[in-house]
């Protein structure tokens, strides 16, 4: 692969893999934003059973046994995709906490280098252990764990899931170079106030930014979606940098 998959998205089916909580506010409102640029697309949400609303899309529910740990449960979900011959390749790989603000073809979102990630936890010492593990095999370290979509080709995938340690990091490592290095799209308390980005993503209901609903329930501009993507397209691929101010 390494290029972007230009202008694809209308063609490609896209996997979210869902909690196992049925009260998942949020995969509605990722639903919500996908029926509104792309109807009748094919969404393949993999793991847990979720009430859903009605969208004018074309869901497909796939079960899997889900555990504690929630990077065993979305690699498991990737595999599922990996194995199902319905789902196509590539495909767009998203979250059900990713909210599509415009259409935009999947690019290569990094936020850093993943051994300049410091601190605690489990998902930061994830983070260098990947890093760690990547620069042993003479690959970038380029830290992709950023809440946008990716165009997912399946056979580098699999290799990224059988090298082990973030499959997002290792999978862009694996494929090529950043199109755009900038901070990530989540928004994680109230104050954060979101960027003029092609996704956003929350932590927990995006009702806490009731500013943010108005411009996922606001009427489709054609105009200006093809204003963004005439811009998208000139700031892709030149390792450029994304306005993304959160203050």
């Amino acid at each position: 692969m390494g290029e972007v998959l230009r202008h694809v998205v209308d063609g490609l089916d896209i996997v979210i893999p869902v909690k196992a909580s049925p009260d998942n506010e949020c995969v509605n409102y990722a639903l919500a934003s996908i029926a509104r640029f792309y109807p009748g697309r094919r969404v393949f949400l993999i793991g847990g059973q979720p009430s859903l609303d009605s969208h004018e899309l074309n869901v497909t529910c796939i079960s899997t046994r889900q555990g504690d740990n929630r990077y065993v449960n979305t690699d498991l979900a990737m595999r599922v995709a990996l194995d199902n011959d319905d789902v196509n390749d590539p495909f767009i790989w998203s979250n059900d906490d990713i909210y599509w603000m415009r259409p935009a073809d999947p690019i290569r979102w990094a936020i850093g280098k993943l051994e300049d990630v410091r601190g605690g936890g489990i998902f930061r010492r994830r983070k260098r252990a990947t890093g760690e593990l990547l620069a042993s095999l003479s690959l970038p370290t380029f830290d992709y764990e950023t809440h946008v979509p990716i165009a997912v080709d399946k056979r580098h995938m699999s290799e990224a899931l059988d090298i082990g340690g973030d499959k997002r990091s290792v999978y862009g490592n694996l494929t090529g170079l950043p199109d755009i290095v900038a901070h990530d799209v989540k928004l994680r308390n109230p104050q954060n106030r979101p960027g003029d980005w092609p996704w956003i993503s929350t932590q927990g209901s995006p009702a806490q930014w009731p500013g943010l609903l108005e411009r996922l329930s606001a009427p489709r501009d054609h105009a200006a979606d093809n204003e963004h993507r005439e811009n998208d397209d000139q700031n892709a691929g030149h390792g450029s940098t994304l306005s993304t101010s959160r203050r």
